[in-house]
């Protein structure tokens, strides 16, 4: 027997991911306990010039004086300049770099530290007990900032949501001493990460063993520089040229060696970097249903990221939710980043393309290319429409994680063209006809645990994102299907679930249109919409997402409740004077927790619709487009929509609320 019931760890740690609601601050960091100080040897003459206090910050009524003591070095022959939508490097922490930017909202703001707006996070190895936090990283303010003097000590930044094909960095150093400067380090960018492993196991002579496995992070080294003397004064900066070969999300600032005054403290007090800049695509996402993707892929809702779980090298296929929705100009477009590669023996890899409504993610060609869908293919560089051939059209790609596939479709032109890395390929169809109807970002995978996250390009003028449909003009928006509600509609938070009034075990994703139970030993856990019918006919749409087993046969309920029903209190929609269809046995109930026969049963993958008439005091069910007949006809408003799970695990999500 292995008997265990609760685990601790202890010690230092860094890295972790974070989920923040929209403009919260970061969590903060714990209080370390307290270490003996470990003091930098410091010359006589550094010890009688030196005008800043150790572990001192700048203040602010004094900062003119003490600045003025700082020199400002500009950088010469950083390389190239760009043009266009890049985030082009003009002078040493100018206002074009994407840290400046996002500390503006993306141009819309006063500055404010992005760390502190949540858009970016620093992390590191360990601070000195009197350096500022690691936030000073990405600030403003020259200030004590410095690592514990240990071998291999680094600086991360993580863009988080969003990635940047890196042209030109800039660093500065703190502001205590003229020395300590960089001088042997890399830039660095994360481009595989492994989950640590924790496990107990007993050996042959039945001892207890804990141990750590961990393959770790795969950083890939952008630059290196080797007893690099450009950082020498306190406060001085200094910016050099990259060749990135992709866009990435997470850099790191690693010290090899030891710095000019031979320690091995790593000094910073300020990053900045240029370049092209992609960002999760706010309203694009990957669908979820099984016809719009393969079995063997899983969606990361929160990253935007679908990921092939094991095909056997086979082809599997995911559409977007949402259709493409074309501007003024004709134009739609979307980006494919390379979050993993892996190996496969599939020649063809990956495929970037455009999929129409009727292609479907079940049938033996289910890659794109097949189906009169359109693809870029990864292996071959080539281009494919309606044939499993490869016909010549452009470079390589899927290689590498980092590889960025731009698609720009012009429903005005019809046609289609692909960027690979920001260079076009040329346009590669001619043939790209909206009026047959709604038209999908997809991708296709073989390898196993390859991924690709939905991104889109940003350029210094594009404003923080936007969750709202564009304006349509002249060309006609395809209608859309039922189970591809709009973006303006998915992310409304004029019917998106509301995170009050909802069951203990209930969580809702990022999206805020689908719920999950946590695990509540098959309970009930209800939640309300924050949509309400006041007066008219309005109707909306339950889609299970995952039927999870479950000892309670009711499994789901789906129906409109009171405006002062709580949750919290009794969470089976039913109760507290509401109205409820049962998918376990297609019962109805209100009031009682007693059945009464009505429909049929529904799980699996089934859409539930429920429409309401108001008017008439009338509930009516569909499943899958097939009415049950009138359920109730007591209804009393104004009302909301409302569904209880019970299966942990079981997920559902809301969506066509009229």
């Amino acid at each position: 027997y292995l008997a265990c019931s609760g685990v601790e760890l202890y010690g230092e740690a860094v890295g972790g991911l974070v989920s923040l609601k929209a403009n919260a601050p970061p969590p903060m960091a714990p209080v370390p306990p307290p270490v003996p100080k470990i003091a930098e040897e410091k010359s006589p003459e550094q010890k009688k010039n030196d005008a800043i206090p150790s572990g001192d910050s700048l203040p602010d009524d004094d900062a003119g004086a003490v600045r003025g003591a700082i020199p400002v070095v500009v950088s010469q022959q950083v390389g190239p300049e760009l043009s266009g939508d890049a985030f082009s490097y003009s002078g040493d922490l100018d206002t074009q770099g994407v840290c400046y930017w996002l500390g503006t909202n993306c141009g819309t703001e006063a500055w404010q530290n992005p760390m502190k707006r949540g858009l970016v996070i620093v992390r590191s190895n360990g601070l000195m007990n009197d350096s500022v936090g690691v936030e000073a990283i990405v600030g403003h303010d020259v200030v004590r900032c410095v690592t514990k003097p240990v071998k291999q000590a680094w600086f991360e930044i993580d863009f988080q949501n969003y990635a940047i094909l890196a042209t030109h960095y800039t660093l500065r150093h703190y502001s205590s001493w003229d020395t300590e400067a960089l001088r042997n380090w890399k830039l660095e960018v994360l481009t595989n990460i492994k989950c640590p492993l924790f496990f107990f196991f007993f050996d042959d002579n039945n001892d207890n063993h804990f141990c750590g496995s961990c393959d770790g992070e795969k950083w890939t080294t952008l630059r290196e520089h080797k007893n690099d003397e450009a950082l020498n004064l306190k406060g001085q900066t200094f910016t050099w040229s990259i060749t990135a070969g992709g866009y990435f999300s997470r850099f790191r600032i690693f010290q090899f060696d030891k710095n000019s005054n031979n320690h091995y403290y790593l000094s910073l007090s300020g990053f900045e970097i240029y370049g092209h800049v992609l960002r999760q695509h706010p309203t694009l996402t990957w669908d979820q249903w099984p016809k719009s993707k393969s079995k063997s892929l899983n969606v990361d809702t929160a990253k935007n990221v679908v990921q092939n779980s094991g095909s056997n090298d086979q082809w599997q296929t995911c559409k977007t939710r949402e259709p493409l929705v074309f501007g003024l100009d004709g134009l739609a477009e979307f980006s494919l980043l390379i979050e993993k590669m892996e190996n496969t023996t599939n020649s063809w890899k990956f495929m970037a393309g455009i999929a129409p409504e009727s292609f479907t993610c079940q049938n033996n060609k289910q890659w794109l290319g097949a189906q009169k869908s359109w693809g870029y293919i990864a292996g071959t560089g080539g281009k494919c429409y309606d044939v499993g051939k490869s016909l010549s059209y452009g470079e390589k790609w899927g290689a590498r994680v980092g590889d960025c596939v731009t698609v720009i479709a012009d429903a005005k032109n019809k046609t289609i063209e692909f960027l690979l890395n920001g260079v076009s390929q040329g346009k590669a169809f001619d043939n790209f006809d909206v009026s047959s109807g709604a038209m999908f970002a997809a991708v296709s995978l073989t390898a196993t645990n390859s991924a690709i996250r939905l991104m889109s390009r940003v350029s210094p003028s594009s404003g923080p994102p936007q969750t709202v449909q564009r304006v349509v003009g002249s060309v006609a928006s395809p209608t859309l299907s039922p189970r591809n509600p709009s973006p303006s509609m998915f992310h409304s938070i004029n019917f998106g679930w509301d995170a009050v009034l909802k069951s203990q075990y209930l969580a809702i994703f990022p999206d805020g249109v689908s719920v999950t139970n946590k695990g509540s030993n098959d309970t009930w856990q209800g939640v309300v919409s924050q949509a309400t019918f006041e007066s008219g006919k309005h109707s909306f749409e339950i889609q299970v997402i995952n039927d999870a087993k479950t000892s309670n046969t009711w499994k789901f309920i789906v129906g409109v409740v009171p405006t002062k029903f709580d949750p919290r209190k009794t969470a089976w929609v039913g109760s507290q004077n509401s109205w409820g269809y049962i998918g376990g046995n297609g019962g109805k109930c209100y009031q009682v927790g007693k059945l009464v026969q009505y429909g049929v049963q529904y799980g699996g993958n089934d859409v539930i619709k429920c429409e309401v008439n108001l008017d008439k005091n009338t509930i009516e069910f569909f499943v899958n487009g097939k009415s049950q007949g009138v359920a109730f006809d007591n209804l009393v408003g104004p009302v909301k929509p409302a569904v209880s799970l019970c299966g942990k695990g079981s997920c559902l999500r809301i969506a066509n609320v009229i």
